[in-house]
């Protein structure tokens, strides 16, 4: 990220690495990627939403890089360039079945195996 890097917290409290950031304004550029606060490398994804969750995904702002299209059977194919992290895992798996990840196909082993892992005993 260009005019922005990691600074050693060091010597600084919470509330004042906060203030440091809010001074220069970087918290869009440090947040961009991420879903909602986690950050992460940067993929394209794509998620197809059912008939009945369509009904309310397609109306919410989720991340400002999302696209959506309203599919003829009426289900919702959204794409977004967001962060990798546990946080997309965690935000996708509270569709539960309602939502299938096309691609990356990364992603979709991530959730599958993140699904396994809530059944096990």
């Amino acid at each position: 990220m260009e005019g922005f890097r990691d600074i050693p917290a060091i010597g600084f409290s919470a509330t004042e690495l906060m203030a440091l950031i809010f001074s220069r304004n970087l918290v869009e550029e440090y947040v961009q990627d991420a879903l909602m606060v986690m950050r992460g490398r940067r993929i394209e994804v794509e998620l197809l939403f059912s008939k009945a969750a369509a009904a309310w995904v397609k109306d919410k702002s989720w991340h400002p890089s999302q696209e959506t299209a309203l599919l003829k059977d009426g289900r919702l194919r959204m794409t977004l360039k967001v962060a990798d992290t546990a946080e997309l895992v965690g935000w996708i798996l509270s569709f539960g079945s309602q939502v299938r990840v096309v691609r990356p196909d990364s992603l979709s082993v991530k959730v599958k195996e993140e699904a396994r892992r809530i059944l096990r005993p």
